[in-house]
């Protein structure tokens, strides 16, 4: 039977993995013992669980973080199936750059800063 990696412990929250006799040897000169020679934990042992989150809490953070993979779900979907193309009816030619400049992003395009009027139309009919 292999005796190593063994893992030894100060106390319940130190512990320190030798992995031969020698290592072992100069452990245990330092106090370190074998899990079952341990005293039974103290209060001082534990830990505060002052940072821990409350059930409540947990369902609550867990109900958010499912809401927002729906949102994320929704999204990626909206992304990969862009809007479709406007109708060919619409008279560019009557909007401001601004309002072009606008339809070009609600279509999911987009228009270089310095682009004419006439490429703003261009791309719009794509």
């Amino acid at each position: 039977m292999k005796n190593y990696p063994k893992m030894l412990y100060a106390d319940h929250q130190t512990h320190l993995i030798v992995d031969d006799e020698n290592e072992e040897k100069a452990a245990r000169n330092k106090g370190y013992v074998d899990f079952s020679d341990l005293p039974e934990p103290t209060k001082a042992d534990v830990k505060s669980t002052e940072n821990m989150v409350t059930r409540e809490q947990y369902d609550a953070l867990a109900e958010h973080a499912a809401a927002l993979e729906e949102e994320n779900l929704a999204l990626k979907a909206m992304l990969n199936n862009p809007s479709p193309k406007p109708p060919d009816d619409i008279d560019y030619s009557s909007m401001t750059d601004d309002e072009l400049r606008q339809a070009i992003a609600d279509a999911n395009k987009s228009a270089p800063m310095k682009a004419t009027r006439e490429k703003l139309i261009a791309i719009l009919k794509e």
